[in-house]
C-alpha cells in the first residue's frame, strides 16, 4: 500500500488536514446562516414582519423618546408605523410575556394590525389583517 514511512505520514497528514478544513467550512456555513437569521426584519410566511430586536425609530420621528406610551401615542406609532391609514381600535395585550398595544390601521387596501410596546413605543411586530375589533378599548384610557 504505501511504499515507505514518508508516504505513509503524507498521507495521514493530508487526511487529517483534509478533515479539519470540512469542519471548519461546516462550522462557518453555520455562523454564516446565523449572521442571515439575525436581521432586523424577518418576514413571515403569514404577512407578518417581525422587529427583532424592536424598532424605536418610528417613536422617535414622532418626537416620543420614552414610556410608557399611551394608547393615543401608539396609534400615532403604528400609523407612523404602516405608512398612513387610520387606527381604528387598540387594545393592551401580552405579547410573549411583553406588555403590547394592539392597533388595528385600516388602510385602502386592508388593514394591518401592529404591535406597539408600551414600555417605549418600540414596533414588535406588523401582520396583514387583524382581529375584529373586539374588545378594544377607548384611546384616551391609557389602561
Amino acid at each position: 500500500m504505501w511504499n515507505n514511512r514518508r508516504e505513509r505520514t503524507q498521507c495521514l497528514v493530508g487526511g487529517a488536514i483534509r478533515t479539519i478544513f470540512e469542519v471548519l467550512s461546516i462550522g462557518v456555513l453555520f455562523v454564516l446562516a446565523g449572521c442571515m437569521n439575525d436581521n432586523s426584519t424577518n418576514a413571515g410566511s403569514s404577512g407578518a414582519t417581525v422587529y427583532s430586536p424592536p424598532e424605536s425609530s418610528f417613536a422617535r420621528d414622532l418626537g416620543i423618546t420614552s414610556g410608557p406610551v399611551t394608547a393615543e401615542q401608539a396609534m400615532q406609532i403604528a400609523v407612523q408605523a404602516v405608512g398612513g391609514g387610520v387606527a381604528t381600535s387598540v387594545e393592551r395585550e401580552d405579547q410573549d410575556g411583553m406588555d403590547v398595544w394592539g392597533i388595528l390601521v385600516q388602510l385602502d387596501a386592508g388593514s394591518k394590525d401592529v404591535k406597539v410596546r408600551v414600555s417605549d413605543g418600540a414596533v414588535t411586530q406588523i401582520d396583514d389583517g387583524g382581529p375584529d375589533g373586539e374588545g378594544s378599548e377607548n384611546p384616551s384610557d391609557d389602561g
